[in-house]
């Protein structure tokens, strides 16, 4: 992600909306969920795919659960 940051001149990736990243993560990672479930019940193909990157959004967005923290305290008016 860093090296991302370097190539766009130093400005995080979502720009004004980083605080958005957990939460987007928390949606691919559901997103997953269906596709993993589709493919092994409705198509028959091969679940490592959606299995795979479903492990990679879970990761992601259990790093950045601080800022999806952050972001429910702030809708909630905490």
């Amino acid at each position: 992600m860093q090296l991302v940051e370097d190539a766009l001149g130093g400005e995080p990736v979502g720009g004004q909306l980083e605080g958005l990243g957990g939460t987007g993560e928390d949606g691919v990672a559901g997103l997953m969920i269906g596709a993993t479930l589709t493919e092994l019940f409705v198509s028959g193909g091969g679940v490592v795919l959606p299995l795979v990157l479903l492990m990679l959004s879970a990761v992601i967005a259990w790093g950045r659960r601080a800022t999806t923290i952050e972001l429910w305290a702030l809708v909630r008016g905490n």
